[in-house]
Formats: structure tokens, C-alpha cells, sequence
């Protein structure tokens, strides 16, 4: 498409169609070629298919890097599984994980609106969080996947977007997850808050690829969000306070 002129193409187009998401979706870098598609092609009130797409975030375990090599036919290898863990960390894996895997709720990592984004917005994509584990369980990576949202024609009978999407819980798909493994693993009980900073560069060497960060952060130095329900007594103690006023309990209140 980069090598296509407006003069091969005699008027702007309806619709565009193409089907350049990679791993952890940005993966490939191949929607610098759609938004480059969208500017020069295509009509004011044309399509995009997909038109939106997401990336969502949330801790996990990794039992095929961590429990996996405890025990092979008899054989303890925990020297190769720590290995194993040291280069993951290093560089994301691709796997499909079972969504019992997953310790809280998923977050947004970025939403993309495909009518409206611009190479820029892609260079790089910072996100802080603080996930609550919802169980108990070994916090062992992070894992990413996306969905990705299609348009309804005008006219159509569908009223509710159709949507691919390639989380845990639905039918695999050759993008599967992405897993940024931990070297260590930890163990969380329900309320557990897990805060860390996740850095998605895009890389100096090739703009098709990406250079995913992740640092832990101490739960004690991060300002967690309004109605956080770890079980931190800070976090209690606001809440109730919050609720307190809610009610009209607060001081001052009639």
C-alpha cells in the first residue's frame, strides 16, 4: 500500500478492509499501513474493518514456564525452568493461557479508534495499574490480548457490533496471548494489590516491532485509584469514609 499513488486509484473508496493485527496487536506494526490507507483513500463517511481495537491487561499464572518443569516423567529441572523464566522475562512469549489463570479483572490497556489515530499515537503507550487479585493464586506474568470491533453497514438487520476477540475465555486463535513472565513467583490472596507500569515503545531498530517494559511497582508508593477494594487499610479506611459521606453521614450534613 506504501508504494500505491492516488492516481492508481481513480476516486476515494468506501470501505477498507485488512486484516493487520499481530501478537498483543501491535505486533507487525501493519497499522501504520491502514492509517496511511485511510488518509489518502478513503471517503469521509467511509468504513474500516475493524473499526476499533483494544488491548487488555491483567496478572496471571504461567503454569507451562513455572509448574510445568517441577516435575518432567519423574525429573525435577527447576535450574531450567529459572532459565526459562530469565529469557521470558526478557522477551514476551506467545501461548495460549486458560482463563482460571488470570488473578483480576481485566483492564484497558489502550483503546484505538482506527477513524481517528495517527503513527504518532502508536511510538509509545504508557499505562500504571493497580490490579486486585479476585483469588488466590501464584502471580507469575502479565498476560495481553485484544478484540477488535467491526462496523454495521447501514441498513443492516445487525444492530450490535460484531467483535474479535482473543482473550482466555474464548475460541483460540493463532494470536493467542501474550505473556511477559516474571522471574519470581508470588503468592496473592483475594484483596492482593499488584501495581506495576507497563511500557509499549515502539522499537528504534523497526518500527514494525515493539518493546514491551514492565516494572513492579511497591503497592505502599503508588496512589491507588478511588474506591480501590485491596485489601490495604488505606484503601479500607477511604472507602469507608466515602461511603460515610455518600449516605450524608459526613460532617456538615443535615
Amino acid at each position: 500500500m506504501e508504494d500505491v499513488t492516488v492516481e492508481d486509484i481513480p476516486e476515494k473508496v468506501d470501505v477498507i478492509v485488512s486484516e493487520w493485527m499481530g501478537f498483543y496487536l501491535l505486533h507487525e506494526g501493519m497499522l501504520d499501513t491502514v492509517i496511511l490507507a485511510r488518509d489518502r483513500f478513503l471517503k469521509p463517511q467511509g468504513l474500516i474493518f475493524p473499526e476499533a481495537a483494544a488491548i487488555y491487561v491483567t496478572p496471571c499464572s504461567v503454569p507451562s514456564v513455572y509448574q510445568y518443569w517441577e516435575n518432567v516423567q519423574g525429573v525435577r529441572m527447576e535450574s531450567f525452568s529459572r532459565l526459562l523464566r530469565e529469557q521470558a522475562y526478557k522477551k514476551p512469549i506467545t501461548e495460549t493461557i486458560a482463563a482460571s489463570c488470570l488473578l483480576a479483572e481485566p483492564e484497558v490497556l489502550t483503546w484505538i479508534d482506527l477513524r481517528e489515530v495517527t503513527h504518532d499515537n502508536l511510538d509509545e503507550i504508557n499505562f500504571r495499574h493497580v490490579a486486585v487479585s479476585n483469588k488466590i493464586g501464584a502471580y507469575e506474568g502479565i498476560c495481553l490480548w485484544f478484540t477488535c470491533t467491526f462496523p454495521c453497514p447501514k441498513g443492516s438487520n445487525n444492530f450490535e457490533p460484531v467483535t474479535l476477540s482473543t482473550e482466555p475465555d474464548e475460541p483460540i486463535t493463532h494470536w493467542k496471548q501474550t505473556l511477559i513472565v516474571l522471574p519470581n513467583s508470588m503468592k496473592v490472596e483475594v484483596g492482593h494489590p499488584i501495581c506495576y507500569d507497563l511500557v509499549m515503545k515502539r522499537s528504534t531498530e523497526s518500527s514494525r516491532r515493539y518493546a514491551l517494559e514492565l516494572t513492579m511497582l511497591d503497592p505502599e508508593e503508588v496512589e491507588h485509584p478511588e474506591f480501590c477494594s485491596c485489601f490495604m487499610t488505606k484503601c479500607i479506611l477511604v472507602n469507608a469514609m466515602l461511603e460515610k459521606y455518600e449516605r450524608g453521614e459526613g460532617d456538615g450534613a443535615e
